[in-house]
């Protein structure tokens, strides 16, 4: 095996731009989200984000709800290589259901490059499964956040290497 491979895929794993969509309310759930990117930063992958990572200059809109509809999808749209969609129990999701159907309706492009992790025993709507199962988007329940983390880090693996000469 090339000795040189592996730091290459290191350098790939910290330019891959990752975009974890998931619930802001309550609080708990915006801080476990915050501690998810900060996970993956610790792993290397330095590029992941949350939406409230990015600048709300320029506005979108005017109106706070329509900008923060309008910023995830352009993020969404034009910045992510890879899409995490992190579904937690006990938290408001529809923010976060809202952006997966966006992608499946709008940007199925990245369709291949997203997974959605699931914390047990959440139930979703089928409005939210359907989409999933039509585009064969990888999905996984997690028991924990340890496991969210050590999940996460096997398909953003799979992906780093189908992405590997698209990632600048």
């Amino acid at each position: 095996m090339d000795k040189i491979f592996p730091k290459s895929f290191e350098e790939k794993k910290r330019r891959v731009k990752i975009l974890v969509l998931g619930p802001y309310r309550p609080p708990d759930a915006e801080k476990r989200l915050k501690k998810f990117r900060r996970c993956l930063h610790n792993k290397k992958y330095k590029n992941a984000k949350i939406v409230a990572d990015f600048p709300d200059e320029p506005r979108f809109h005017p109106d706070w709800d329509i900008h923060s509809s309008l910023k995830s999808q352009e993020y969404i749209r034009n910045w992510g290589d890879v899409l995490i969609f992190v579904f937690f129990r006990d938290a408001d999701n529809q923010g976060v259901a809202n952006e997966l159907t966006f992608t499946c309706l709008k940007v199925l492009e990245k369709v291949h490059f997203s997974v959605v992790l699931k914390e047990k025993s959440i139930i979703l709507s089928s409005l939210t499964k359907g989409p999933i199962k039509v585009h064969r988007i990888k999905s996984d329940v997690f028991e924990d956040d340890k496991e969210l983390y050590e999940k996460a880090q096997g398909y953003l693996t799979e992906f780093v290497y189908q992405l590997y000469w698209q990632i600048e």
